[in-house]
């Protein structure tokens, strides 16, 4: 059994829960963008998406720390081009929940009559 053995298990598993929490924010965040077509404003609105850019860049960066710390040959670089990859959908994912936080509510929808000119307060059609 290598010495280094302990370690890669060690950055696998890392990198195995890095993989599955991008992956159930990004289900997280589909979902709530196609559930939330037509509806009223999530209250978390944009902070999925914060939370997911910040996995996407913390996860191999903390690969890339633990496999330095630890000695491992090529690991530190493997995790750090992982992280140079995935910076620009997190960016993409940052501005997206910029852009959530700063929309304004949205008008109701209700049908409402209004008077343009002349006396009638009744709408056409009934």
């Amino acid at each position: 059994m290598s010495s280094r053995l302990p370690g890669v298990l060690a950055c696998t598993a890392l990198a195995a829960g890095w993989l599955v929490a991008v992956a159930g924010l990004t289900r997280a965040v589909l979902a709530r963008v196609l559930e939330s077509e037509g509806t009223a404003p999530d209250e978390r609105l944009g902070s999925l998406e914060f939370l997911l850019a910040a996995v996407l860049i913390v996860g191999p960066l903390v690969v890339a720390g633990v496999a330095r710390w630890l000695r491992l040959a090529k690991l530190p670089q493997i995790a750090l081009v992982v992280a140079g990859v995935t910076l620009l959908p997190a960016i993409i994912l940052s501005l997206v929940g910029t852009r959530q936080l700063g929309a304004p509510e949205p008008e109701p929808t209700g049908r409402q009559s209004v008077t343009f000119s002349g006396g009638t307060n009744t709408c056409p059609g009934g």
